[in-house]
């Protein structure tokens, strides 16, 4: 896939493409955000059944300081099927949404905190 700005563009073209709007989000997303996703799951599940819970969630939360009902809010809405956990399929949905939605109801855009 060509992307503009890769794993191998330096700073200051990723700065130039991000800011002219030539960049190509999508491919960003997927060559360099997602495999971070992955990471990041299968850190924050700790017992490595593939899914989040919402006790792990709280520790990664809590261990930076987020006041719990907060942390619990945000496993709310990221479990979309509302199954009590968040399955990597959901990570990434939301993730996604944070990157490239502009749709402020889309649940990833709070992924970080209420907006």
């Amino acid at each position: 896939m060509d992307v503009i700005f890769g794993k191998d563009s330096s700073r200051q073209e990723f700065v130039a493409a991000h800011l002219s709007g030539r960049g190509d989000r999508h491919g960003y997303y997927q060559e360099i955000v997602a495999p971070v996703i992955e990471a990041i799951a299968r850190v924050i599940d700790r017992d490595g059944d593939g899914f989040i819970q919402a006790a792990d969630y709280a520790v990664v939360f809590s261990s930076n300081g987020v006041d719990a009902r907060i942390a619990s809010a945000g496993f709310e809405r990221l479990d979309a099927d509302g199954d009590g956990r968040i399955s990597v399929d959901e990570l990434h949905t939301t993730a996604a949404q944070l990157f490239l939605s502009q749709d402020s109801a889309d649940p990833g855009t709070s992924m970080l905190g209420p907006g």
